[in-house]
């Protein structure tokens, strides 16, 4: 319920993304994000599904970069701090992998 109260004009898109990267497309989901409405672009759902085909296509530094964006625009996001977890965890930071996720 709360993703359609605050995502929901979005919805349609979003259920067209989480195909794309369920058939493995994430790069098609990346550049629909890129074009999509820029009234969209600080919406923390979109960005968060924007960092996880990111992530999918070793695009690290970009999505590093997204997820920094969905942390300054809702820092208690659980999403964003799991993603966070998710990057550090990857380029070896184990401890601030931890951090992220307490």
């Amino acid at each position: 319920k709360k993703l359609k109260f605050c995502c929901g004009d979005i919805e349609p898109d979003r259920e067209k993304l989480e195909k794309l990267l369920q058939a493995g497309q994430a790069g098609a989901v990346v550049q629909h994000i890129e074009r999509v409405d820029p009234k969209f672009a600080d919406r923390t759902c979109w960005l968060a599904d924007k960092a996880r085909a990111q992530l999918m296509i070793g695009q690290d530094g970009a999505a590093h970069a997204t997820v920094e964006k969905i942390l300054s625009l809702e820092p208690k996001s659980h999403e964003g701090w799991a993603l966070k977890a998710i990057l550090d965890a990857g380029s070896g930071d184990s401890v601030g992998a931890a951090e992220s996720l307490q």
